[in-house]
């Protein structure tokens, strides 16, 4: 009898397929297809886990790989199909259907990870790996700390630790860690809502079921405003207080109730007034998501720190892993044993232009994307496009790092922080709050890019993201983009099929090897836009300035570490030294700190 090398997920996936054969409902559309996928797929990965005499199992050459990814796919995509299908209107109040539907879910979201390591895996590098070891590869980090000390913490209010994990071999890798957290807004909303009410006294009814309230009075004027998220509609409200405080908010609720100030303080009163507005301060400075969420529309309980391992996969789905930092989920073990749970980003390659600069990056002049900078200005455009697909509306200049060559050129780019991605929303042809750029504004795309675009499947896409802790809201808002991008795509070589001067209104698709010939300006549009092109072109202007300055003895132009390398070692050294294990009171205190 064959010898197979397992995993407990191995085993977990088993037992959800035999529950799935077994218990559940079989009369889901395309449950049948997908059946006979998972059990192709199951005796294809069998034969690649059999282990040898010696105890070894198959390593996976190139058309091992071919030969997974289309079964893992095949499998994929009618997993996809069914829930589709379970997700229909006539099927959605079926508790047997939607039991069934949950078990693929979780089914699905374990051959995402299997099928993004195989996405990374090069066949034809220096490191040949079996099934076993790159399903070993997606399980979870878990990183032993227990002994190590960790009270004195340097910016203990920053949700990311400085750590250096170590691979398989032994080899360092330095990175960031982010604990895992869930947006919440509400409970410090109520808060707010409790302590104006306090400070109305006698009028502080008009605070009770305040949100609904304010709901019908903007959907009088606004009648999409009956659709927002409670979350959005304290995000609004957070925004209109804003920086003025009181008499901002003041004017906003005078208005959108249409009363006077005078008889809004005598409903609400000055104190209740006064309350409301110190509170909403706070909570945008204790969660500033609270204020991102005008662009995302998180929800109460959603996963935060996942975002970043989110977007990795959907990098290595479009062929673009290099673009921004890779992240994986992980977790350590406190010195109680505790495992916390969380995200590990790597660090990232190249220079933060705010924070440190390079003998290298000392050398940057008039024209960095010119000559070999063409890789970088092919890169940034698409990293303009991942960032659209995934929703990431915080592209600016302190999260994106550059590669220079000896001669300052930028020859590559890596973004970081990932983790404000994945919006509810899918802007087509204006771009969200000048935060993430629409294909129809768009003017320049890859043709390496375009190609993977054209390509990808929309269920596919969806696949990868699953296991991520996104919702199924978000992920087809991705969907929505991915198939906008396409579209934008289409038109653009339709258009140019017979018109050969360059429009800004029309997608370009631009070979690989020709971007020697485009000029950044060309990409960069005017006026408040802080979308992916426009943050790096105007760190490239600043790059510029100094070099002028350095030129003019304005300025002594310092070479030192990137500010991501010189936090990492520093904090990561005082991380080390300090008692975690005999003050667990203070861990206890900085873990709920990282959220």
């Amino acid at each position: 009898m064959p010898r197979y090398y397992n995993l407990p997920e191995n085993d977990e996936r088993r037992r959800l397929q035999r529950e799935l054969r077994e218990n559940t409902d079989k009369t889901v559309p395309g449950y049948q297809a997908y059946a006979e996928a998972m059990e192709e797929l199951d005796k294809l990965m069998d034969a690649y886990s059999e282990m040898d005499k010696w105890g070894v199992p198959r390593q996976i050459d190139e058309a091992g790989k071919k030969e997974l990814t289309e079964a893992m796919t095949k499998a994929a995509l009618a997993g996809e199909k069914l829930l589709e299908n379970a997700g229909a209107p006539d099927k959605k109040g079926d508790p047997a259907v939607q039991s069934t539907a949950e078990t693929v879910k979780k089914i699905q979201a374990m051959m995402s990870r299997d099928m993004n390591l195989l996405q990374q895996y090069d066949p034809n590098g220096a490191e040949k790996k079996s099934l076993p070891e790159l399903q070993q590869d997606a399980r979870t980090v878990t990183v032993d700390l227990s002994g190590k000390e960790m009270d004195k913490m340097r910016g203990a209010q920053s949700d990311r630790i400085p750590m250096t994990l170590k691979d398989a071999k032994g080899n360092p890798r330095k990175g960031f860690f982010t604990k895992a957290s869930k947006f919440s807004v509400k409970p410090d909303f109520e808060e707010a809502l409790a302590s104006a009410k306090r400070g109305a006294s006698r009028n502080g009814v008009f605070f009770d079921d305040f949100l609904s309230k304010y709901r019908f009075a903007r959907t009088k004027k606004d009648p999409k405003v009956k659709n927002y998220s409670d979350e959005f509609l304290i995000a609004q409200l957070i925004q209109k207080n804003g920086r003025k405080g009181s008499a901002a908010l003041m004017e906003h609720l005078a208005d959108t109730f249409g009363i006077s100030k005078a008889e809004l303080l005598s409903r609400a009163g000055y104190r209740g007034i006064e309350n409301f507005s110190s509170c909403l301060k706070r909570i945008a400075e204790k969660t500033p998501a609270s204020y991102l969420n005008l662009m995302l529309d998180m929800r109460e309980g959603e996963r935060v720190d996942q975002r970043n391992s989110a977007m990795s996969a959907v990098a290595d789905l479009l062929g673009k892993p290099g673009l921004i930092a890779h992240s994986t989920n992980m977790k350590f073990k406190d010195s109680e044993g505790n495992i916390i749970e969380g995200t590990f980003m790597d660090s990232a390659k190249g220079t933060d232009l705010q924070g440190g600069t390079t003998e290298k990056a000392k050398l940057v002049g008039d024209k960095p994307f010119d000559g070999p900078g063409k890789e970088g200005l092919r890169q940034l455009c698409d990293l303009q496009v991942l960032d659209y697909i995934c929703g990431n509306i915080d592209r600016h200049s302190g999260n994106v790092l550059y590669e220079f060559d000896e001669n300052g050129k930028i020859i590559g780019i890596q973004g970081i922080d990932n983790d404000s991605s994945f919006s509810r929303f899918s802007p087509r042809n204006i771009d969200l709050n000048n935060l993430m750029t629409a294909p129809s504004h768009m003017r320049v795309i890859s043709g390496s890019m375009a190609k993977k675009i054209k390509e990808t499947d929309p269920a596919m896409l969806k696949f990868i993201l699953r296991g991520r802790g996104l919702s199924e809201e978000e992920m087809d808002a991705a969907v929505k983009r991915l198939n906008i991008t396409k579209e934008a795509v289409k038109e653009g070589e339709e258009y140019y099929k017979t018109n050969k001067k360059p429009s800004k209104d029309h997608l370009y698709v631009l070979p690989d090897d020709q971007f020697s010939k485009l000029d950044i300006s060309y990409m960069r549009r005017r006026g408040n836009v802080t979308s992916t092109i426009n943050e790096v072109d105007i760190v490239t202007h600043v790059a510029r300035k100094r070099v002028q300055d350095v030129e003019a003895g304005k300025e002594v132009f310092e070479v030192k570490k990137t500010a991501q390398l010189r936090e990492h070692e520093t904090t990561e050294r005082e991380f080390l030294k300090s008692a975690f294990s005999k003050k667990v009171g203070m861990t206890k205190r900085f873990v709920t700190n990282i959220t």
